[in-house]
């Protein structure tokens, strides 16, 4: 799968890196090119489960589809809790009691 965007750097998609985007054409010459560029991605992924009290947690996998992604803020909403957590490449893993 190939994601594209006008907006947000194929680097920061997982994609090869291009000449000039969108977005490096709109911060102008003073600062294309400097590493300053960020874009957020917002998403919203529902998961139901068959057994949810044999579930303790969710491994996300999305750092290793696209590498240049940074950060994930994660968002638990259960019957019993809600909780949240900052993850990253090296700590991927929501883990939580039922």
């Amino acid at each position: 799968m190939k994601l594209g965007s006008a907006v947000i750097d194929p680097v920061l998609l997982g994609e090869a890196p291009v000449v000039m985007t969108a977005a490096k054409a709109a911060l102008g010459d003073d600062q294309a090119g400097t590493g300053r560029e960020h874009a957020d991605l917002d998403g919203e992924f529902i998961f139901h489960c068959a057994q949810p009290a044999a579930l303790q947690g969710l491994e996300e996998r999305l750092f290793t589809a696209f590498p240049a992604y940074q950060q994930i803020r994660a968002q638990v909403v259960t019957a019993k809790r809600q909780s949240a957590a900052k993850l990253s490449a090296k700590a991927n893993t929501l883990i939580w009691q039922p």
